[in-house]
């Protein structure tokens, strides 16, 4: 296939913990001959997540077990996952776009409705959320100005068993000795050679973005490395001191309908619930996060017959 050709195809690239049910929901809402899907399952998560995933219209590229990972909150290893994923894409198509989502995620409009809305953005977009604000650099400066080791050790497990509390408390521990020792010595990272940016690691971008992001894996691993979620700080900033930093499409300062619907105000974030479908279907969203079909199955029912025109057999 000559990847030079444009294509109006698609690819959603999805990192999925759990919730099956979710899970299957968008598989199906995302099926549709102009798109592909790429599903990578957290390592610890059962592989059996899996089993009842088909698709009719669209390609389903399960990332393989081998190549699975253990996903932790705020280590690198979301990084990884990430590029796993953009590897798979950019190396089985040439997309228009490339969405990555989470497995707790579903659209809120159709199929049809999502190319044409990004059909109208200049070609080669890349369109994502971006933090600003004096909080912002000051987190954006603790993250990043002292290594944080260990962030890989903490599984933050609330399960109550003592040996895994033990472990977390031992590795949080370690880090902030480790981050005492640095300021007491002096140390401070070397960022200026770069502008550091934070916002939203939900996104969605070119495939020639996706592309160099792949072709510069090895320096972002190493640079991202012991900064605390770099899932949230390596893609903004690669994006702004890149050749690429005119095709961005700031979601947080423009009234576009390419934006993700996501509550922080009400949770970390909220977990969408019934009440809340017309507020959903009103959005100008075109998709949403999150959703539990252990908190409230039936919003999710509720989307998948809003959007499903073809009821599945």
């Amino acid at each position: 296939m000559d990847k030079s050709i444009t294509s109006s195809k698609h690819a959603y690239c999805i990192i999925a913990h759990q919730d099956s049910y979710c899970l299957e929901s968008l598989i199906c809402l995302l099926d549709d001959e102009k798109n592909d899907i790429f599903l990578l399952i957290d390592k610890k998560a059962d592989k059996n997540l899996t089993l009842n995933l088909r698709t009719k219209r669209g390609g389903l590229n399960i990332i393989p077990d081998e190549e699975r990972i253990d996903i932790r909150w705020g280590g690198l290893s979301q990084v990884k996952a990430e590029l796993i994923l953009f590897k798979a894409a950019v190396s089985n198509f040439h997309y228009s776009y490339i969405h990555l989502i989470s497995g707790a995620d579903l659209p809120l409009k159709t199929q049809e409705e999502i190319h044409d809305s990004f059909e109208k953005l200049p070609g080669n977009s890349n369109v994502l959320a971006f933090s600003e604000g004096e909080h912002i650099r000051k987190n954006v400066e603790f993250k990043t100005r002292y290594y944080h080791p260990y962030l890989e050790f903490q599984r933050f497990r609330h399960d109550g068993q003592v040996a895994h509390l033990i472990q977390d408390f031992t590795a949080k521990f370690s880090r902030k000795v480790s981050v005492c020792l640095q300021k007491a010595i002096g140390y401070k990272r070397n960022w200026k050679d770069l502008e550091l940016k934070k916002g939203s690691q939900w996104v969605s971008i070119s495939s020639e973005f996706a592309s160099f992001l792949v072709e510069n894996e090895k320096y972002i691993l190493k640079r991202f490395k012991g900064v605390i979620c770099p899932d949230e700080i390596f893609l903004h900033t690669m994006l702004y001191n890149s050749k690429f930093k005119d095709t961005i499409i700031d979601v947080s300062q423009k009234e576009i309908a390419t934006i993700r619907k996501i509550d922080w105000e009400r949770g970390n974030p909220y977990t969408w619930r019934e009440k809340d479908f017309e507020e959903l279907i009103n959005s100008d969203a075109l998709f949403a996060r999150k959703f539990s079909s252990k908190e409230d199955k039936e919003i999710i029912d509720k989307i998948k017959s809003f959007l499903t025109i073809i009821p599945n057999p």
